[in-house]
């Protein structure tokens, strides 16, 4: 795995001929890509972390920092408050309403388009060497052949961090109400053509959810980026993963053994799960009028109701855009709605209008530089 992902590493940095940005967080993915990087001889310009906690910063951004300065790497940290009815608007836009997340990343958006810079980014490093904690349970049922109860655990687990009282399905409730069954049978269809695959669950996710879902985020959201990177999907290194039994990557320390064992001087540095997450910040007066202006112009503009009672209706039962309420569904089924040709070029003429009052403030901490 070390040798692979250098190799793959080797073959994308040939091709870098400017200044490299580098979206660092505080797991796995960006962190290897990273010291590969300072093992090959390269030094990205900057890394850039995101988060959502104001001045203090989180436990990515404290794993991220802890990296940068040990390597004397520029890090600059974007935690200043953002308008998150807007930021989702846009990302649906950016993504032809194809995506139902992402607006946690516009930061680097913005970040990316008041630069010139070669962009990286960490897309599949997760699916491809370390199962997520539902893994286990899904390898028992793929071996019984109960792909259907895959998808079912899928739904689930997926409806619990967004649930609200009475909705606990996660999407159905908003796209395919009373159609449970169905998309059951149709989800665990697609699971069951990976039945020879090595992990069924591993490769689902890397063809579905990984290519249609966060592919987005290098096609997209990074997209004023010079270019995109995306080391872990070199051909090689990939079907080298998706080649594994998975009692190789069931106790998920692989990527971290890799790590540790290529880039030993690095390895006292903990991921964020080893860092302490400080309190959520509370919203100030501010940020609150920035999400009532942002609801004034999105869900006025989407809405058929008049702009008073679309923005007010918005407001009371979206308090707080958060997955923990489903907001984006609705947002995203608001865009829906009749949707033809005219009221697509609506929506794209909104996302530019919003992408023209984009925050402006940016970094909120600045590591500079060693040397």
């Amino acid at each position: 795995m070390i040798t692979l992902f250098g190799r793959a590493m080797r073959r994308v940095l040939a091709q870098c001929d400017g200044p490299i940005v580098l979206p660092l967080s505080g797991g796995r993915d960006s962190r290897h890509i990273l010291l590969e990087m300072l093992h090959q001889g390269r030094r990205p310009d900057a890394c850039v972390t995101f988060h959502h906690n104001g001045q203090e910063f989180n436990a990515e951004a404290q794993a991220a920092r802890a990296l940068c300065q040990r390597a004397g790497i520029a890090h600059d940290v974007l935690g200043h408050p953002r308008p998150r009815l807007a930021d989702a608007l846009r990302a649906m836009a950016m993504t032809g309403l194809c995506a139902d997340e992402h607006a946690q990343m516009m930061p680097l958006h913005d970040y990316f388009a008041r630069r010139d810079a070669i962009g990286f980014d960490g897309i599949a490093g997760d699916i491809l060497t370390n199962p997520d904690d539902w893994a286990d349970e899904f390898y028992k049922l793929a071996e019984t052949g109960d792909y259907r109860g895959i998808a079912l655990g899928m739904v689930e687990g997926h409806g619990k961090v967004i649930s609200q009282p009475g909705w606990a399905q996660g999407a159905g409730p908003v796209y395919s109400p009373g159609q449970d069954d169905e998309v059951l049978d149709h989800v665990g269809r697609a699971i069951a053509q990976y039945a020879d695959a090595p992990d069924p669950y591993q490769m689902f996710w890397m063809f579905h959810r990984t290519r249609r879902e966060i592919n987005f985020v290098p096609q997209a959201i990074l997209s004023p980026a010079r270019r995109v990177y995306t080391p872990y999907l070199d051909p090689e290194f990939a079907r080298f993963c998706l080649s594994l039994p998975y009692r190789v990557t069931k106790d998920q320390m692989l990527h971290d053994d890799a790590i540790a064992r290529a880039y030993p001087e690095m390895a006292d540095i903990p991921f964020q799960d080893g860092f302490t997450e400080p309190p959520a910040s509370s919203c100030g007066f501010a940020h609150k009028f920035r999400n009532v202006k942002a609801a004034w112009r999105v869900s006025s503009a989407l809405s058929q109701r008049n702009r008073v009672a679309a923005t007010l209706g918005w407001v009371r039962s979206h308090p707080q855009l958060t997955r923990a309420h489903g907001a984006v569904y609705d947002l995203h089924a608001l865009c829906l709605d009749g949707l033809d040709a005219g009221r697509a070029r609506d929506i794209q003429r909104l996302a530019g209008r919003l992408q023209e009052h984009a925050p402006s403030q940016l970094i909120s901490d600045r590591l500079e530089a060693l040397g």
